[in-house]
């Protein structure tokens, strides 16, 4: 996982390369998110750079985990995540 820091904002970045012969069938990619210093930035989800359908995400504002439903990853590719959170006021 890969962070940057913009502002207040901040992009998490996640890939799964599949180097095997295999295909991934339909990962799922589970976050739980500390809320105690960051929160969910709603409709900031993408898959390999295009906006993630809100069908392929959910976030538990209970629990704060974020759950992404990926597409079959290829072998010999990879998929690409990203998210944003905001720090919260403190």
């Amino acid at each position: 996982m890969q962070i940057r820091k913009i502002g207040v904002v901040v992009i998490l970045h996640i890939e799964i390369d599949n180097q095997t012969d295999t295909a991934y069938t339909q990962p799922v990619i589970t976050d739980t998110i500390d809320n105690s210093l960051v929160e969910f930035v709603e409709k900031s989800v993408t898959i390999n750079g295009g906006a993630a359908d809100e069908s392929k995400y959910s976030y538990n504002t209970d629990t704060h985990t974020l759950t992404i439903d990926l597409d079959d990853v290829s072998p010999s590719s990879k998929t690409t995540v990203t998210f944003l959170v905001k720090k919260k006021n403190q």
